[in-house]
């Protein structure tokens, strides 16, 4: 669906986190049409709201998919958003989980205090966040673009960490040894002085 049939759907249906996903949308289209060099317009973006896909795992909802269309393909962008009022927890959860099944990922809530573990979480998936209130959103922060190259970075950080627990472990299991055969010549070597 277009922008205008997006609205129109909203105020039919719309939850109450839902409540303002017009202005949230509006910041998200402000962000990535006005503020970039892309050739990107309004018109021709497609809106996905609830839109249902198998992940990795399992079956997952996305409260809204947004897509970008350019005119050069490659250049089409994909955007997730999660709504929700106040469960920061939840709604960075499901964030995460998201995340890698679109190119930005933001969520909206109420105007909420959010903790330094929070926004730390938003920081290192580069997360987007927006807040709401009535008649009115507001982006705190823009999401950070995400290529499949920032992916296969993270997958190599992960394999190169948990080849560096296990040497952890043979170095420790090593100098635990030599531990117990230092401590045990000390003991011999104290028995056998005069």
């Amino acid at each position: 669906m277009d922008y205008e049939e997006y609205k129109k759907f909203i105020e039919e249906n719309a939850n109450k986190e839902e409540r303002e996903a017009i202005r949230v949308v509006d910041e998200i289209l402000r962000q990535h049409i006005d503020r970039t060099w892309a050739e990107y317009s309004k018109s021709k973006a497609k809106f996905f709201p609830r839109f249902v896909f198998n992940g990795d795992k399992e079956r997952i909802e996305m409260d809204l998919l947004i897509v970008l269309e350019h005119p050069k393909q490659r250049y089409n962008r994909k955007i997730g958003v999660e709504f929700k009022e106040t469960d920061a927890d939840k709604v960075i959860t499901q964030a995460i989980i998201r995340r890698k099944y679109v190119d930005y990922m933001y969520i909206a809530t109420k105007d909420i205090p959010f903790t330094y573990k929070e926004v730390f979480l938003l920081s290192y998936f580069g997360i987007g966040w927006i807040i709401w209130k009535e008649d009115f959103a507001k982006m705190i922060f823009p999401a950070k673009y995400t290529t499949t190259e920032y992916m296969f970075e993270e997958i190599i950080n992960l394999a190169i960490e948990l080849k560096l627990r296990e040497k952890q472990k043979e170095i420790e299991e090593k100098v635990s040894n030599i531990v117990k055969k230092v401590s045990t010549l000390d003991r011999f070597i104290h028995k056998q002085k005069p």
